[in-house]
């Protein structure tokens, strides 16, 4: 599961949510997660969206992501299945063309 931080939601000092849609994979409510790419875990504490919550959610859905423990995320990093493994780098490969 991929779910990129598009945006920080925090009305109060009560609630810190996370939002943006998820990419791939699915996740739930009590799931184990990761935050890239600073490998921080926590688990899921809701999964919220304006019809109320979800249990489950798959790719391609918009939510929010509301976490048990205070984790330091900002937009751009990407909330991840604690046991998904995913590779960083600093490369990329391109071929431009130039007209």
């Amino acid at each position: 599961a991929r779910f990129p931080v598009q945006y920080v939601v925090r009305p109060n000092l009560d609630f810190r949510g996370f939002q943006g849609t998820l990419t791939s994979g699915a996740l739930e409510a009590g799931q184990a997660v990761k935050v890239l790419p600073s490998g921080k875990q926590s688990t899921i504490k809701e999964l919220v969206t304006f019809d109320g919550n979800l249990d489950k959610a798959e790719a391609g859905q918009a939510f929010t992501i509301t976490l048990n423990d205070e984790v330091v995320i900002s937009r751009g990093d990407v909330i991840v299945a604690a046991y998904a493994s995913a590779a960083a780098t600093n490369q990329v490969q391109a071929q431009l063309v130039w007209m």
